[in-house]
């Protein structure tokens, strides 16, 4: 009678807890590099015996803080994580005692390459004040546009104009023409 008691008798269940989920998710792809890892098991895991390793590809621990346990939940705090492939270990001891221990991997991209743009130089103000004209700003008139005439002046042109050489070259002509007329003259 006393071994059908016993083994009717219901005892706690004590199972190996088991990943649940991780974050970041094992094969996942970050925009941005994480601050905190996080894993989530099936039943409460011992604190004093959690460890957690993050490496990048090709080597290399990053720093971490100590495990945190919450309930189901192991945190580790992450600094200088950079875009990469990174690969995450980690060994904890289920409330059961028994140790458990896996391993998972997730990439940081690369932020999306920007284009610099370079701004036009501002133009030198000299000591007067004043800047020179833009001259790369101003628009050439259009063909269909008329030349555009200079103002009408009633003084003469520096220099004296230059009406007394057409009058020069008028007389010159004129001589040219007489003498032209004067041989044709003498022929006859």
């Amino acid at each position: 009678m006393m071994l059908a008691v016993i083994l009717v008798t219901p005892r706690p269940a004590w199972a190996h807890s088991t990943l649940r989920s991780s974050d970041p998710a094992d094969g996942s792809t970050l925009s941005a590099p994480p601050t905190r890892i996080s894993l989530v098991f099936g039943a409460a895991v011992w604190a004093d015996y959690a460890t957690v390793a993050v490496t990048r590809a090709g080597g290399g621990q990053i720093p971490a803080d100590p495990p945190q346990v919450t309930d189901t939940t192991l945190s580790v705090a992450v600094r200088d994580v950079t875009p990469g492939d990174y690969h995450v270990a980690w060994r904890v001891v289920s409330a059961d005692g028994h140790p458990i221990n896996g391993e998972f991997s997730f990439a940081v991209a690369a932020p999306p390459a920007t284009v610099a743009t370079t701004a036009a130089p501002e133009p030198a103000v000299p000591p007067g004040g004043t800047t020179a004209p833009d001259t790369a700003t101003t628009t050439p008139p259009r063909p269909t546009d008329p030349a555009p005439t200079p103002p009408a002046t009633s003084e003469p042109a520096e220099g004296g104009g230059n009406g007394w050489i057409i009058g020069v070259i008028i007389a010159g002509l004129a001589v040219v023409g007489g003498a032209v007329l004067l041989i044709r003259r003498n022929r006859e």
